[in-house]
């Protein structure tokens, strides 16, 4: 199974010498109003609401493109499957045009905006849980994004390292 048309990068230019390799029909560059540093992008969490509804649309119009192979009468046969893209914060963040670890850091230091950044972590996470469960999406990856996974951790009395001691003919091994 491949993602993408090809496994050769376009190039494509972003200003003076800055140049970077994307898959063909991966445009999200294309919508970025370029990388911004040093100035507030959304002057309110409406602005910012309005600009992630942007991004939702940017979604849906542009799906993962995948490749899969099968076999018709002895022939190998390639078909090309839309699925819907998953939506994500880093998405999302190259989307408008900045890191994500901006939008980490606005999380903390910019309170007005929390509102909307809890709306669209929630609009984020029933995306991605409601594409899992429908099996849309790799369930186990999705679960790792959501911090859902299954995890266990085996310890000792008391929290302790836990101790295995062998015993039986084969001990010693």
């Amino acid at each position: 199974m491949t993602i993408g048309m090809s496994t050769k990068p376009v190039s494509t230019t972003h200003g003076p010498g800055i140049t970077y390799g994307f898959m063909p029909g991966n445009d999200l560059h294309k919508f970025a109003r370029g990388f911004r540093t040093g100035r507030r992008i959304f002057k309110d969490p409406r602005e910012m609401s309005k600009r992630f509804g942007e991004y939702v649309e940017w979604a849906a119009d542009n799906p993962v493109k995948i490749t899969q192979v099968g076999w018709y009468e002895g022939e190998a046969t390639h078909t090309e499957i839309e699925k819907p893209r998953p939506l994500t914060i880093q998405g999302f963040s190259a989307f408008c045009g900045f890191g994500s670890s901006t939008y980490f850091t606005w999380r903390k230091e910019k309170p007005d905006l929390v509102p909307a950044m809890e709306w669209i972590e929630a609009a984020m996470f029933d995306q991605k849980f409601s594409g899992a469960a429908a099996g849309l999406y790799n369930a186990t990856l999705i679960a790792r994004e959501l911090g859902i996974a299954d995890k266990a951790e085996v310890t000792g009395e008391g929290g302790a390292a836990l101790t295995i001691k062998i015993a039986g003919p084969d001990a010693d091994l």
